[in-house]
């Protein structure tokens, strides 16, 4: 017959085992949790121009220009993305900047064609209920390698020059109507 001590001691280191499992469990599941996600950056610098970076760096990634406003894009084999994304482009909401899995190779994830100023099949409606150009998406697909998500973000500076930001409106007016301003004045000037 154990002793209540001896009971209590096997209780306590039962439960200390169990609680030690149960940690380690726990931060294994959740270590993706606590991670940081990995960074798909694409920039589309001139329409024949977009720069891709990986984390930072555009190491193993291979971007190809077709025509204007399109590139074939290969990422490492250890990158695996997973569906077709659209950002709205910057100051024409009726067209968009489109990544999609390169036709040829339906089932293998890591070559994707990017097309900018792109029209949906379901056209403007559906071009304008996509996101604004700069919106990162989260968790598009994950790098083999670590087990980690990958978030996507589009820039289109191409198209921002465009459209000129509200300080260059209020510098043009100020321009503007100082000129007039100053020729009404030599217009409308007494005679000495």
């Amino acid at each position: 017959m154990k002793t209540k001590q001896a009971t209590t001691r096997t209780s306590r280191n039962s439960l200390l085992i169990t609680f030690l499992g149960a940690m380690i469990f726990a931060s294994l599941i959740a270590r993706p949790a606590f991670g940081q996600d990995h960074q798909l950056v694409m920039t589309e610098n001139s329409s024949l121009s977009l720069t891709v970076t990986y984390d930072g760096s555009s190491a193993g990634i291979t971007v190809v220009p077709g025509s204007a406003d399109s590139w074939l894009v290969t990422f490492p084999t250890t990158t695996h993305l997973g569906f077709e994304l659209d950002w709205q482009e910057p100051g024409d909401p009726t067209l968009v900047n489109d990544f999609n899995i390169y036709d040829p190779d339906i089932g293998i994830s890591n070559t994707w064609m990017v097309s900018s100023e792109f029209t949906l099949p379901g056209g403007a409606t559906q071009d304008s209920a996509q996101p604004a150009d700069g919106h990162t998406f989260a968790f598009i697909g994950s790098d083999f390698l670590d087990d980690m998500p990958i978030d996507a973000t589009f820039n289109d500076v191409e198209s921002i020059g465009a459209v000129p930001e509200p300080a260059t409106w209020a510098a043009v007016l100020l321009t503007t109507g100082t000129i007039l301003s100053s020729l009404w004045r030599r217009r409308f000037k007494p005679a000495t």
